[in-house]
C-alpha cells in the first residue's frame, strides 16, 4: 500500500502496551482525557466510489455534515463491541502519537503540526516511569508526570474531537464530568453505570437525532456461551465455576444489566448484531460530523480462529453453559423487547484520507484516491 509517512505493522504490540499502562500506571490512566486535537486536510474531498475488498468494510466520511454529532455506546460483552469501537481507538492514538504524516512526497497531509520522529519518539511505558527510546540522545527515564505534559496533553490541530476507547470504564467516568465542549463526540462504556454519562450536555435533549445512545444485541444464548468461553481462556474449570456461583455473577442476565440497571432503557437505542449497515452509518456519521478520514477496516475483529484454545474441554463448556441456564442467567436477557432501530448516512463525497486497518496488524493512512483504484491492493 502507498503509506503516507509513518504507518504502524503491530497493532497487537500497541494495544498490549496500552493494556499494560492501564493496569500498572494509574496515573497515565488518569490523564488520559479522551479529547484529542487534529487539522483539516488541505485537499478537497472527493467522489464517492463503491469499495470491494474482501472481508474489509469501508466507513466513509462525508462532506457537508456541519451539524454536531454525540455517539454514546454501551458496550456488552460478547457482542461484536471490539470491531466497532477499536478501529476508533486506534485512530485517535495514531494522531495523539504517531498522526504526523509530513513527507517530502506528501507535505499537506500533516494532522497534528509536529514533526514525529517513530525512532525518536517511540515511548513504551514500564510501570511508574517511561523509558524513551531516542536514536539521537541517551535512553532516558522519565517520571509520569513528565509524559503526560509531553505527550499525552500535547494540543495539535485546531480541530478537537472525543474518543474514551477502551479506558478503564470508571476512569472514563470520571474524565468526562468535567470534560470541555466539542463538536463531536464518541463515549464507549463497558460493564459499568453509564446514566451520568447519558447526563452530560452533549446528550442532552435525548430525544436529538444528532445524540444517539446504542448498544449491539447479539442473540442472548449465543452471547452466553461466547462469553464462557471468553473466559475459560484465562480460567480453568474450577474458577470458571466460581464465578457463575458468584453473587452478582457477570453472566446473569448481562444483557438486562446493561440495559435496566446500568442506566436509562428508553434512551438507549438497540442495533441487532447482523445490521452492518446501520452500525456503519452511526460510525460514518459521527466520521463525517467530526472531519475525521474515511476508514477501511476487517469486518471483524477477534475472530475465533486468531484466538488461543479454552482451557476447559467441551463437555465442562457444555455443562457450564446448562449451570447458567439453571441459575437462570437467560430468563431476563431472552423477554426483552428489544425494539430494534436503524440508521442511515449518505453522501456524495468522501474525505481524501482513509485510515486502513488491517487484519495483519498494520494500520496508517493512504490517499483515498487509491483506495477507489482498480489496481488497489491491501499488499
Amino acid at each position: 500500500m502507498n503509506w503516507l509517512g509513518f504507518h504502524w505493522d503491530n497493532i497487537k504490540g500497541f494495544r498490549e502496551y496500552y493494556k499494560l499502562a492501564k493496569m500498572y500506571n494509574k496515573l497515565y490512566v488518569q490523564s488520559q482525557s479522551p479529547l484529542f486535537h487534529y487539522q483539516l486536510p488541505k485537499e478537497e474531498y472527493v467522489d464517492v466510489q463503491k469499495v470491494s475488498v474482501p472481508e474489509y468494510d469501508f466507513i466513509p466520511s462525508y462532506e457537508g455534515m456541519e451539524d454536531p454529532f454525540h455517539l454514546l455506546f454501551i458496550h456488552i460483552s460478547k457482542s461484536g463491541g471490539t470491531t466497532f469501537e477499536q478501529p476508533l481507538d486506534i485512530l485517535k492514538h495514531h494522531l495523539i502519537k504517531e498522526c504526523s504524516v509530513i513527507t517530502d512526497k506528501y507535505p499537506k497531509y500533516n494532522f497534528c503540526g509536529t514533526n514525529f520522529d517513530p525512532e525518536r519518539d517511540q515511548t513504551t511505558i514500564i510501570s511508574n516511569t517511561c523509558t524513551v527510546k531516542t536514536a539521537a540522545y541517551e535512553s532516558q527515564v522519565q517520571t509520569r508526570e513528565d509524559i503526560i505534559k509531553q505527550h499525552i496533553q500535547k494540543k495539535s490541530g485546531d480541530q478537537k474531537s472525543i474518543i474514551t476507547g477502551k479506558l478503564a470504564n470508571q476512569e472514563v467516568i470520571d474524565l468526562v464530568k468535567s470534560i470541555e465542549d466539542t463538536h463531536s463526540s464518541f463515549y464507549c462504556v463497558h460493564n459499568t453505570q453509564w446514566g451520568s454519562v447519558s447526563q452530560l450536555p452533549h446528550f442532552q435533549p435525548s430525544f436529538d437525532e444528532n445524540k444517539v445512545i446504542f448498544c449491539i444485541i447479539r442473540n442472548p444464548k449465543d452471547r452466553l456461551l461466547s462469553h464462557l468461553k471468553h473466559k475459560a481462556r484465562k480460567w480453568d474449570y474450577e474458577e470458571l465455576i466460581r464465578n457463575i456461583d458468584s453473587k452478582d455473577s457477570m453472566f446473569d442476565n448481562n444483557i438486562h444489566k446493561h440495559l435496566f440497571e446500568y442506566g436509562d432503557r428508553d434512551k438507549i437505542n438497540c442495533i441487532d448484531i447482523n445490521d452492518t449497515k446501520s452500525l456503519h452509518a452511526l460510525k460514518s456519521t459521527y466520521l463525517s460530523s467530526a472531519k475525521l478520514p474515511n476508514i477501511l477496516q476487517a469486518s471483524r475483529f477477534n475472530e475465533g480462529k486468531e484466538r488461543k484454545p479454552i482451557n476447559i474441554t467441551e463437555k465442562q463448556l457444555e455443562e457450564a453453559f446448562d449451570r447458567c441456564i439453571a441459575k437462570g442467567y437467560l430468563e431476563k436477557d431472552e423477554n426483552i423487547d428489544f425494539k430494534f432501530k436503524k440508521f442511515i448516512s449518505e453522501g456524495q463525497r468522501v474525505h481524501p484520507l482513509t485510515f486502513v486497518v488491517t487484519k495483519e496488524e498494520r494500520y496508517g493512512f493512504i490517499p483515498t484516491t487509491d483506495l477507489f483504484s482498480k489496481d488497489f491492493s491491501l499488499e
